[in-house]
């Protein structure tokens, strides 16, 4: 037999025995820690096997059980996070199902499986950990809990991530007649809307707690999104007149700098707001960040040479833009993360500073990414206006 039929065995014995310990621990009210030690062997033994991704997955698992046993957590105040992780094991049956069954059934097979992920890897965390109280203050007694919460959050994004994947797979069969001309068309069309929504949601979290302050916060929001504007209306524009998007032609040039511009701006008034009149703040460094960064940008833009027929240096020269926004604006919602006065709001901006990226990386909706990657940044933006509102 191959290494992964062996995987695949194990691992059906372990998602098996997951789904008969929580039958269990529902019906007669057993304990949750007999499948641990089983998981345990498990991950250290296909810790040599795995893939990377599947490495840090049992490493993150490791960390939890090994944090559970030294410091001796009680199961009351773990169970939010073990039942969860339990839950996800229950995708895997159908997972390796994908190797064996037959291909008449296999469409259905994969259905599951994607539900199953969805319901017990995202939306079902989701509730018990990510946004529950409970399991945020449970963990607060004991010793470097940041472990806990590390191995925890860890093993979340590393199942959105996983998510982003499956859903690049389904997605192509729904794109695979339209051209790729079409869909960059559709994308610039509708982005260059988008953008203003995040004004509404900004002065919707504000007018809760109106201030002075919020007015910086309310200028970038504004300005980012007339240049969002106009930088993918010229981009639609062109590509309606069947012209290529090259950017840093003289035509697109301007525009997309702007809009570069704009975002280094919004990002920095955005952690402004939140250290308004503080004299003690880390903003200079903010500053000083985005002033670098962005005039980076600019001399990538202005020596970098337009070939449209090398899509790969034109693929390159966007990741560096990317980087380069990133990075500062990582540090700034960093920033102003830390006002949250609840670990649960202050877990979400984390994860909607992690979001955007991660979707620009895994591109999981091909073209039409972009949208939802302006959608994560609204999210983002709801929440890191609840932060600079608790600033106050």
């Amino acid at each position: 037999m191959r290494i992964v039929d062996y995987q695949n065995i194990a691992n059906l014995i372990v998602s098996s025995g997951v789904a008969l310990n929580l039958w269990c621990y529902y019906n007669i009210q057993s304990s949750l820690d007999f499948m641990l030690p089983i998981i345990f062997i498990h991950f250290c033994g296909d810790m040599y096997f795995a893939k990377v991704d599947l490495k840090l997955h049992h490493f993150l698992g490791l960390v939890l059980i090994v944090y559970k046993q030294v410091m001796n957590v009680d199961p009351k105040d773990s169970i939010f996070a073990f039942e969860s992780l339990y839950k996800t094991e229950l995708s895997t049956f159908f997972y390796v199902l994908r190797f064996y069954v037959p291909k008449r059934i296999s469409l259905i097979n994969d259905i599951l499986f994607f539900v199953t992920f969805f319901k017990f890897r995202i939306y079902d965390y989701i509730q018990n950990v990510i946004v529950n109280d409970l399991a945020y203050s449970n963990m607060e007694k004991y010793p470097y809990n940041e472990i806990y919460f590390i191995g925890a959050h860890g093993m979340f994004l590393l199942n959105i991530y996983w998510f982003m994947l499956l859903c690049k797979v389904v997605f192509k069969n729904f794109i695979k007649d339209i051209s790729v001309l079409e869909i960059d068309y559709l994308t610039h069309k509708i982005t260059s809307y988008t953008m203003f929504l995040n004004v509404i949601v900004g002065g919707y979290v504000y007018s809760f707690t109106p201030s002075e302050k919020n007015i910086l916060d309310m200028t970038g929001l504004f300005l980012l999104s007339m240049s969002s504007y106009n930088y993918h209306h010229i981009c639609a524009t062109l590509l309606y007149q069947k012209t290529p998007v090259e950017y840093t032609s003289n035509t697109i040039r301007y525009y997309f700098l702007l809009d570069n511009g704009s975002i280094h701006l919004r990002s920095f008034l955005c952690a402004f707001t939140g250290y308004y009149l503080q004299k003690r703040s880390y903003i200079p460094l903010s500053f000083l960040l985005h002033v670098v960064s962005y005039f980076t940008s600019l001399v990538c833009s202005y020596f970098h040479k337009n070939d449209n027929r090398k899509s790969e240096e034109q693929n390159k020269f966007l990741n560096i833009q990317y980087m380069l926004l990133i990075i500062p604006s990582t540090i700034d919602v960093l920033l102003v993360s830390s006002h949250a006065k609840q670990m649960v709001l202050y877990s979400i901006a984390i994860y909607s500073c992690i979001l955007p990226p991660l979707l620009l990386k895994t591109e999981p909706f091909y073209g039409f990414t972009h949208i939802a990657f302006h959608i994560s940044l609204m999210i983002q933006t709801y929440y890191l206006c609840i932060c600079n509102s608790a600033s106050i």
